[in-house]
Order: C-alpha cells, then sequence, then structure tokens
C-alpha cells in the first residue's frame, strides 16, 4: 500500500531543495569559486527561491499519480475568481504600503551611485515596477504556491487560522537564512528579526486570503505585487515600519477571517 506523503515530508523537501542550491552559492562565494553581486547570484536565488512550488508539484504527484503538470498549473492559476476577491487581495497590496507611508516608513532615496536609475522622487518610475510584476513570480511569487496551496491547508486541518498563520511565519522566516549568509542577496542588507515581523505581519494576510477565498494565484499576486512594487516605494528596515504593518495587517486578516466565517453561517443556517 502506497504510504501518503505528509506535510512533514513537504517541508523537509522545500528546504534540501534550497538549501542545497542556496548552499552552493554561500560556500562558492566564499571560497571565490562564484563572484560576489547579484548578476551572480541570482541564477541561485531563482531557483532556491522556486524550492516550494517544485516541493508542491512532488506532494500533489505523490498524493496522485495521475496528477499531471496541466492539473499542476490549473492548481496553481485559478484566476477565476469574484470581483470581490480581487478586491481585497488589492486592499493587502495598499496596505503593504499605506500603513508604511503614513508612519514615515517610505524611504524615497536612492542609494549612492544608483541615481541615474531613479525618477525624481529617488525611486523606480511606478510603470517599471507595475511592468516587473509578473516577472516577480520567480522571485518570491511561486513560493505561495506551497506555502499556500500545500501547507496552510493541511496545517488548518489540525489548527485554527491564527496559529496556522503564525507557524507559516516561523518556516516561511526559517526558510531564507541561508540569504543571510549570501553576498548581494536582498537578505544579507536587513536584520533577521525585524523580517520575522514582517513575514509575520505578510503571513496573517496571505493566509486570510487564501482562507476565504480559496485561491492560491490571488496569494501569488499579493507576493509578486509587495515584492515589486518596492521598487517604487522602498520600505524602510526599521522596528516602527515593520511593527506597525504586521500589527495592522494581524488585525484585519483576523477581522476579515470572522466576518467571512459569520457570513458564510449566515448564508448556511443549522
Amino acid at each position: 500500500m502506497k504510504k501518503t506523503p505528509s506535510v512533514t515530508s513537504y517541508i523537509l523537501w522545500t528546504f534540501l531543495f534550497s538549501y542545497s542550491v542556496w548552499g552552493i552559492c554561500v560556500v562558492g562565494q566564499m571560497i571565490g569559486w562564484i563572484p560576489t553581486g547579484s548578476n551572480w547570484n541570482m541564477p541561485f536565488l531563482i531557483i532556491g527561491g522556486n524550492g516550494p512550488a517544485i516541493a508542491a508539484y512532488i506532494y500533489l504527484k505523490r498524493l496522485n499519480q495521475d496528477f499531471s503538470f496541466k492539473k499542476f498549473i490549473k492548481f496553481s492559476f485559478d484566476i477565476k475568481q469574484k470581483p470581490l476577491h480581487y478586491a481585497l487581495a488589492v486592499l493587502f497590496i495598499a496596505l503593504f504600503f499605506i500603513i508604511p507611508a503614513l508612519t514615515g516608513g517610505i524611504d524615497t532615496g536612492a542609494a549612492p551611485g544608483m541615481e541615474e536609475n531613479f525618477d525624481v522622487t529617488g525611486s523606480v518610475p511606478i510603470y517599471l515596477t507595475i511592468i516587473a510584476i509578473p516577472l516577480f513570480f520567480f522571485l518570491g511569487g511561486s513560493e505561495e504556491i506551497g506555502w499556500r496551496g500545500i501547507l496552510q491547508p493541511e496545517l488548518e486541518k489540525k489548527l485554527p487560522f491564527v496559529p496556522t498563520a503564525l507557524v507559516i511565519a516561523v518556516i516561511w522566516t526559517l526558510w531564507h537564512v541561508p540569504l543571510w549568509f549570501m553576498v548581494g542577496s536582498t537578505q544579507s542588507e536587513v536584520n533577521f528579526w525585524l523580517f520575522l515581523i514582517g513575514c509575520t505581519g505578510l503571513s496573517f494576510a496571505l493566509t486570510a486570503v487564501r482562507r476565504i477565498t480559496g485561491s492560491v494565484i490571488l496569494c501569488v499576486l499579493i507576493h509578486c505585487a509587495t515584492n515589486a512594487l518596492q521598487g517604487t516605494w522602498p520600505k524602510k528596515d526599521d522596528l516602527m515600519t515593520n511593527l506597525s504593518s504586521a500589527l495592522v495587517f494581524i488585525l484585519f486578516s483576523i477581522i476579515f477571517v470572522i466576518w467571512d466565517k459569520k457570513s458564510r453561517n449566515s448564508e448556511h443556517p443549522v
């Protein structure tokens, strides 16, 4: 009798793949075989960053041998969603930048030596970041196929909303750990604990969207958009910015989940 894969096996596959790819780059940089800098580490970042999606396909394939790549695409790109569901995704994308803007957490200054790549506001022009949003599927967005497509539903079989969002936040953060040792990665330039706070807030938002809408692609959209649009509205890496954003995301997520649960109960009374 074939053994059904567990959520633990999914996590292990994800970490093993990503850590192996990123580890090669880190070690290569340390011994001088791989030059430091974003141009050299980008292939490793992209391949390792797609670990959650690759592991998701393996997991689903092991659940069902008839699960084809076509079915995997359909599972991942469920674009037929209610307008209200898309509005919820857009709201969280907006909040991701509005809250830091209100607390002075948006950095409009260009990095030294990069001024020629920025407009008068010190940021990448908005039209460029909007065009780049689909490209960020390979730079963060695809993660949600695993985190929200596989991990969340499995955790929700045993845990309520809040613990599920917290567990995913911790796993998500720990998965990024090798990037703090990779010269040229975004994580190597930010504080680990502030990153954890930011991941926690965003994890609540993404978990709420998946729970309410049942959609994976909306979570992918949020992840892609928040990553891409930081080129225009870069967030400061400080405690106030990360904490205020996380608290608002957590509050809104809990409110929306409670509201959705009450709405479903009123539509289907016992």
